[in-house]
Formats: C-alpha cells, sequence, structure tokens
C-alpha cells in the first residue's frame, strides 16, 4: 500500500491510500490531481509546502535533509591518563587532588576504563594541580 499526503500550511489537502504509484500535480488554478504519470510536472505550488517526505524548493522537490548525527564525545582511556600525569611529574598531586574529592567523583574515577576528552570534573582537577589539560587529555597513546 502507498499512502501520500500532501501538506500545506500545516493542513492534509491530497491523501491518496492504494498499491498504485501516483504522482501528485498542481493545476494553474492551485488544486491537486493524482496521476499515474510517476515523470508528471509539480507546478503552483507555495514554497514550504510538503508532498510524501520531500519540500517544494520553489522550483522542484527536494528530499527532506536527515538529521545530522551528533558527533561521538572522545572517550581517553585511564590508562593513558595516568601515564601522562606520571610522565608530566604530576601523578603525586593527581592522587592526593582525587583523594580531596567528594566519594562519587572518586567512585566515578575508579568505576570508568576511560574518560571522557571533556570531561569539566577531570579538566578542572588537572587545572588545580598545574597539568596541562590539553596534553594529558590529548587524542593517541601515552
Amino acid at each position: 500500500m502507498t499512502d501520500c499526503i500532501l501538506i500545506q500550511d500545516g493542513k492534509a489537502h491530497a491523501v491518496h491510500a492504494g498499491t498504485t504509484r501516483l504522482a501528485l500535480c498542481f493545476t494553474p488554478d492551485g488544486s491537486a490531481k493524482w496521476h499515474a504519470d510517476t515523470m508528471a510536472a509539480f507546478v503552483e505550488v507555495e514554497s514550504g509546502s510538503v508532498v510524501v517526505g520531500q519540500v517544494w524548493n520553489g522550483t522542484s522537490f527536494d528530499p527532506l535533509p536527515l538529521p545530522v548525527p551528533p558527533t561521538p564525545r572522545r572517550r581517553v582511556p585511564k590508562s593513558v591518563i595516568v601515564a601522562r600525569l606520571h610522565a608530566a611529574g604530576k601523578l603525586e598531586a593527581a592522587r592526593a587532588a582525587l583523594d580531596a574529592q567528594p566519594l562519587i567523583v572518586r567512585e566515578r574515577w575508579n568505576a570508568a576504563a576511560a574518560i571522557y576528552a571533556d570531561d569539566e570534573t577531570a579538566l578542572a582537577l588537572f587545572a588545580a594541580i598545574g597539568a596541562d589539560a590539553a596534553a594529558i587529555m590529548a587524542a593517541g597513546e601515552a
């Protein structure tokens, strides 16, 4: 079954449900007509009209844009963070700063295998001990 709906100004103006593949065409007076010819032309449609998942651009119908998926947040393995803190001479200061944190912060650190590169708590901790947060959380291996 093929369901086709013309929506203009937020209202359904023409509906077709059936097994025949149809094209929706417009006459100069603005009325809609269904045609079995899938190559039929679309005319007299105002910008912003939507037909079967497509948008009228003033000349032809364009597919609706697909949503852009968010960029996945990058994670840094804790083993890399520890190695970089050690190499920077900041591991003892980081341990002391972590031990001074509330229990939930310490437990989150202990439970995680990796930390998000943009984790505000981790970045603040690195700043507090004078570590280069960008270098500690950089992409790549230690």
